[in-house]
């Protein structure tokens, strides 16, 4: 759906704004509801329309972007970096739970409803993610669940539509969703956009042209795209998400011109135990330990773009070291109520997922009517209740492409996981030698086909955009911000110009997070970061 821009000053009476009107919870929806003495907010499953509010003076303010908000707040609301959230976002590249980066405005958590009268603000869940996977599923009767449920997802969230579109790359999730489209007599536009030699870019060229399709390219130099983009994707944004996943900005208003509506696959690739399987939360046990591996998905794992912990007492200033991993456990105590295997699968979809994949979608929603399938209620329900024994190494995945879209993975190979170009035909002889081929590329026998997280990004960043970033990030109202300890700042610097391997994730985050101080925080003069810290 497109994005809505509404401030609750502007609500009178009920006002439902919905991607499916007949069938709200099915989808995106921001419902509000204000009368003489009471106002309601009930934002959808998933929170993918953002509210954000903050009660000031006995009075609560809220809108749907950031800087909605920030317009209805009076001159003498303190407007202070959330330094906490300033922790996380640098460790993680998003914020966790509901934090913002500007102390006391916090956005209504998915699946919540909050709620104003008599001068308080409350919140209440109305929506749990579900706490137990179906673990007496075969993999046949998964199967045809999730295919069943693909089809109704499919006719819902196309149904009426004209003129669509899709984005196209080489990976399952897109073959997924051209599979559902082609199967119901759609054939849609399908854009790709990134760095023309990239595998999935040549590949999604070769499947295009094998169903020929109309096919709409951007191919983008890396060297100066991301800081061209930069205005527009923090603007779109709100500030929070991290430089480097902005990619894609330049399409949108392609796509609006081309098509009413645009598909894209996020969501589709069946959770984290399907891409990093661990036996050890489906099997259960010692509920510490388990506890324990659930945080290193935030310290090292595939929710972090750092081992943190160990470094923290270098860079980050003395009284916020330990803050992360206390609201990280916060975090874990909200799922007490899942078992160990969702939640696993609930840390990723909340946090990387919501929290940092979902603004790229949003930003995507304020130029054209941009919908995620793998987030409409159908397709989610019958995915999350599948076991991840069935899940692991998206196999069950790639099972349901060969079988009920054979078409789409029987000629063209399919990039897995950014790393792997793999064969998903039928022919066992081709999938044994793939299988031989990619066991030698994770015992290190072999390099991955492609990483595009890796030195490519690396060198790009180091030679070509750090020039243009340092002077942002080593700017006065970050070093004096009291999150970051400028020597290590300076440090980095340093090693950036001997060219040594640099952090990527952090200095994305280093750089979006001093556009946001200089755009809505309030200077304070003279501020010194150690002092503040002591």
């Amino acid at each position: 759906m497109r994005y809505p821009r509404i401030k609750l000053s502007q609500v009178r009476g009920r006002r439902l704004i919905a991607e499916y009107p007949a069938d709200p919870e099915a989808g995106s929806f921001i419902d509000m509801d204000r009368t003489a003495d009471t106002i309601r907010v009930r934002v959808d499953r998933f929170s993918t329309i953002p509210f954000y509010y903050t009660v000031h003076q006995g009075r609560l303010y809220g809108a749907s972007k950031f800087d909605l908000l920030l317009e209805e707040l009076p001159g003498d609301y303190p407007r202070r970096l959330d330094r906490v959230a300033a922790v996380q976002f640098l460790r993680t590249n998003s914020m966790i739970g509901e934090r913002t980066l500007l102390e006391g405005v916090v956005r209504v958590p998915y699946g919540c409803e909050l709620r104003w009268r008599d001068g308080r603000a409350s919140v209440r869940r109305y929506w749990q993610l579900p706490p137990e996977a179906d673990h007496a599923l075969t993999e046949r009767q998964a199967m045809d669940r999730l295919h069943d449920a693909f089809a109704v997802t499919m006719k819902a969230v196309r149904d009426g539509r004209e003129r669509l579109g899709m984005h196209l790359s080489a990976g399952m999730d897109s073959r997924q969703l051209l599979g559902g489209l082609l199967d119901a007599g759609v054939r849609p536009v399908v854009f790709t956009y990134g760095l023309s030699h990239m595998p999935e870019y040549q590949l999604a060229r070769k499947l295009a042209a094998q169903f020929g399709l109309k096919h709409e390219v951007d191919p983008w130099p890396a060297k100066t795209r991301f800081l061209e983009n930069a205005d527009k994707h923090f603007q779109l944004t709100d500030g929070m998400q991290a430089l480097f996943h902005g990619h894609g900005v330049n399409i949108h208003a392609r796509q609006a011109e081309r098509v009413d509506t645009v598909f894209c696959g996020h969501f589709l690739d069946l959770f984290i135990q399907a891409h990093l399987y661990q036996p050890a939360f489906e099997r259960g046990g010692n509920p510490a330990h388990l506890r324990g591996r659930l945080y290193e998905v935030f310290d090292g794992g595939p929710c972090s773009i750092m081992r943190g912990d160990s470094i923290e007492p270098r860079m980050i200033v003395d009284d916020l070291q330990g803050a992360f991993r206390a609201s990280m456990e916060k975090e874990i105590d909200r799922l007490d109520g899942l078992e160990p295997e969702k939640a696993y699968d609930a840390t990723y979809l909340l946090h990387h997922g919501i929290r940092r994949l979902l603004p790229q979608a949003q930003s995507a929603a304020h130029e054209v009517d941009f919908r995620l399938p793998g987030l409409h209620r159908d397709w989610f329900e019958a995915a999350w209740s599948i076991p991840g024994r069935l899940r692991r190494y998206r196999q069950l995945q790639l099972k349901l492409l060969r079988d009920c879209y054979p078409a789409t993975v029987a000629r063209v190979p399919l990039m897995k996981d950014n790393r792997y170009v793999i064969y998903g035909g039928r022919s066992r002889i081709r999938r044994n030698l793939d299988r031989a081929r990619r066991l030698a590329q994770r015992v290190g026998w072999r390099r991955c086909d492609y990483d595009y997280y890796g030195p490519g990004l690396e060198t790009i960043v180091r030679t070509a955009l750090w020039p243009s970033m340092r002077k942002r990030i080593l700017q006065p109202s970050v070093l004096e911000a009291g999150v970051i300890r400028p020597d290590y700042l300076f440090e980095m610097d340093r090693a950036i110009a001997r060219g040594v391997e640099v952090p990527v994730g952090l200095i994305g985050a280093l750089y979006s997070l001093s556009r946001f101080i200089e755009t809505f925080v309030e200077r304070t003069a003279g501020a010194n970061p150690q002092r503040r810290a002591a």
